[in-house]
């Protein structure tokens, strides 16, 4: 009964069961019903709950790693040391923020500071020493999808501002179609255009998942550099 009436999103009889019967649901049911009716942290609990009781339980951790991070708010900062991408090194500091402002909705920030580093000498007449990043977005999920929209703001040698709007659309259990919109994007399609260059873009794509794990990829796409 609680599989039925999460396919057909019946509320009611969802609340319902929740309330009365919570004991006798199964696992999954329980914090798919929870997370559907928008009591998170009765579904966080129902996880925590779930993996102190058997730590190697996979499918309840994906769950969870999915679903907890856009029902809670945070702010983390991440230290990296020298990444090697090709022909470029570089250490980045990034600090980013969430604030769940409404019920499926919330708020991005983010910040981050680059240094850049290159052995190639003609690269390295292109470098700026560093990089700065600021950013700021707005998220809406939904169980017919998602949508992420995001103004972001980058300094190297001149201070430039950009926007992308990326949009999911849940079509079938399996089946999601996406579509992401970018305006003076990042181009990473080459170490010259890391340095020097940025995007329009419009791409689309469509996903099936062949299990938890596993899926396929279609995608097409247009940019101009």
């Amino acid at each position: 009964e609680s599989q039925v009436a999460l396919q057909l999103s019946d509320t009611q009889v969802m609340d319902r069961l929740l309330r009365e019967r919570t004991g006798s649901m199964p696992e999954y049911n329980r914090y798919d019903t929870a997370l559907a009716l928008g009591h998170a942290d009765q579904a966080a609990q129902i996880a925590f709950d779930s993996m102190q009781r058997n730590p190697d339980e996979e499918n309840m951790h994906d769950r969870f790693r999915q679903h907890a991070p856009q029902e809670s708010n945070y702010l983390q900062y991440r230290l990296s040391g020298t990444n090697a991408q090709g022909a470029l090194s570089d250490q980045v500091q990034q600090v980013q923020a969430l604030l769940q402002v409404a019920p499926q909705v919330q708020m991005l920030f983010g910040w981050s500071q680059t240094g850049l580093s290159t052995a190639e000498p003609t690269l390295g007449t292109w470098l700026p020493g560093g990089q700065r990043l600021g950013s700021v977005g707005l998220q809406w999920q939904r169980k017919a999808g998602s949508t992420n929209m995001q103004v972001f703001q980058r300094d190297e040698r001149t201070s430039q501002v950009g926007a992308t709007l990326e949009q999911t659309w849940n079509w079938s259990p399996r089946l999601m179609f996406s579509g992401n919109l970018g305006y003076r994007a990042d181009a990473l399609d080459s170490a010259p255009l890391q340095v020097g260059g940025q995007e329009d873009h419009l791409r689309l794509g469509a996903n099936y998942a062949l299990d938890n794990r596993m899926a396929l990829r279609a995608g097409l796409g247009w940019a101009q550099y």
